[in-house]
């Protein structure tokens, strides 16, 4: 896997995401998609209400504007978001699992 470059405490909060209810166009602000973000990641925002949004990323525009795979359903404002620092590999990168049969 490849692990995420960071960023000082300070600057991630200053970093906000907008997106209208029924919209799949998000718009940055003080952010750095291109180097910060890639195409499947999973964006963890909330919306105006505080719900939980993950917002699956599909096409990076700019620093400032990606899109996302679906609409969150509800408006997310000016919402600080946050991403996996983790990013599965499939060609590096085994997943090991048992899988039991409570049958």
């Amino acid at each position: 896997s490849t692990p995420k470059p960071s960023s000082a405490a300070s600057d991630v909060y200053k970093r906000q995401i907008s997106v209208g209810a029924t919209s799949t166009v998000v718009e940055g602000s003080s952010t750095l998609f291109n180097t910060e973000v890639a195409v499947n990641d999973v964006i963890q925002c909330a919306d105006s209400g505080g719900n939980l949004k993950l917002l699956t990323v599909v096409s990076i525009t700019s620093n400032t504007k990606l899109r996302v795979k679906s609409s969150p359903g509800s408006t997310v404002s000016g919402s600080t978001y946050r991403i996996p620092n983790f990013r599965p590999d499939p060609e590096k990168d085994t997943i090991i699992a048992h899988i039991y049969n409570v049958a």
